[in-house]
């Protein structure tokens, strides 16, 4: 059943994680292949056959997710602004409850790295794991510096020569904008430009 979230998610996110495996397997299969043949990504794919013997390899949402994976890393090797852009974006809008939750019974925090999308993990700088001399053990989160990300992000827009619209429209409206505005009413303006990256 499609959740109402779940068009916000990739197909990629959306799987359980033993199909994600069967993605990853998949896409590695193909890297290796290329690098074998010392061919492009591309070539590489073109060439490489879905596995016929499971069945999960012929539904639509794990085909659309080997077919973003493939063009994650057909481009893997190339910096764009958009990928920038998509990068601080996740750094800006995370939330350590997005890595996080709170138990309503005992109050103690849940975490599953487990059930992390690799945007949900872009965000996390550090994760340190601490054992003490009493057996417990202790996870600390923490995350990228935001402010550090939208200062750089500031930086990325200002400068992009790109095609993504959404990022131009960005890009102008900080160029022009008038020095009397103030700190909430540019928030307001950022956080609607942004929220059409989305």
């Amino acid at each position: 059943m499609l959740m109402t979230q779940d068009y916000l998610r990739s197909a990629y996110e959306q799987l359980p994680s033993h199909q994600r495996t069967l993605v990853d397997r998949f896409i590695e299969l193909v890297v290796k292949r290329a690098e074998d043949e010392e061919t492009t990504f591309e070539r590489a794919l073109k060439r490489t056959p879905l596995p016929s013997d499971d069945m999960a390899y012929r539904m639509p949402l794990v085909r659309a997710a080997i077919a973003e994976r493939a063009l994650a890393a057909a481009s893997d090797g190339q910096i764009t602004v958009d990928k920038m852009a998509r990068e601080l974006h996740d750094i800006m809008f995370a939330n350590v409850l997005d890595v996080i939750r709170i138990c309503e019974i005992t109050g103690e925090p849940i975490y599953d790295l487990a059930k992390l999308t690799r945007r949900q993990s872009a965000a996390i700088k550090k994760i340190k794991i601490v054992f003490k001399p009493s057996g417990e053990k202790t996870v600390e989160f923490e995350m990228h510096d935001k402010l550090q990300a939208l200062a750089l992000a500031t930086r990325v827009i200002e400068n992009a020569d790109t095609d993504n619209s959404t990022i131009r429209s960005l890009r102008d409206s900080m160029l022009n904008r008038k020095p009397d505005i103030t700190i909430d009413q540019a928030g307001e303006e950022y956080g609607k430009l942004i929220g059409n990256m989305r």
